[in-house]
């Protein structure tokens, strides 16, 4: 039965693999770069669809398992969409050729990484879920990191400006696009968490 919460804990690893690796890569971003920069990201996120996989093989094997087997199966899928996206937010700074990196993007990207620690945490926790106080109370957490999430405006530094030009204007909406791809999945592991 450790198996199935030990893939999750290590799939949520790729998870903040990823958002790690994303920090570095808009720090020291250069759009000459990005190719590498895809290709080292596609690594952490092929290490994530491993994970799934050994999940969708595990679950066509077995007879019991811990929980819901489609609820296993839901998590892992949920837990693998966030390295995706992760993944995605670099495919979409080179396919709206984004040249230079806002503060505000890597303060963000700093905001999933935290994000994808809490979500490992919570993972940790989940093999005690008949003793629910630790889970609830991380479940809450991340719901609230999920929140600040999307309460930042990626246009809010170029909205700002006094002298708003419309390629200033156009840089912000490709910011705005760039970061509605990373949802955090905290609503469907606080449902699943209900339905326990």
């Amino acid at each position: 039965d450790r198996f199935y919460f030990e893939n999750f804990i290590e799939a949520a690893g790729c998870s903040g693999n990823a958002a790690k690796y994303l920090i570095d890569c808009l720090k020291d971003y250069n759009p000459e770069k990005l190719n590498d920069m895809l290709e080292s990201m596609h690594e952490i996120e092929h290490g994530a669809d491993e994970k799934k996989h050994e999940m969708s093989m595990a679950l066509a094997k077995a007879f019991v398992t811990p929980l819901d087997r489609e609820d296993l199966a839901s998590l892992s899928q949920c837990i693998d969409e966030v390295t995706d996206k992760i993944e995605e937010v670099l495919q979409h700074f080179y396919i709206s050729g984004i040249k230079t990196i806002l503060p505000e993007a890597v303060e963000f990207a700093g905001m999933i990484h935290n994000c994808c620690e809490l979500m490992r945490d919570m993972l940790k926790e989940m093999e005690n879920f008949k003793r629910p106080d630790r889970l609830h109370k991380l479940i809450i957490d991340l719901n609230h990191k999920e929140e600040e999430c999307g309460s930042i405006s990626p246009l809010r530094p170029v909205l700002g400006e006094d002298l708003l030009t419309p390629m200033k204007y156009l840089h912000g909406v490709r910011y705005s696009t760039i970061w509605r791809t990373v949802p955090m999945r905290a609503s469907t592991l606080r449902i699943w968490w209900i339905r326990s």
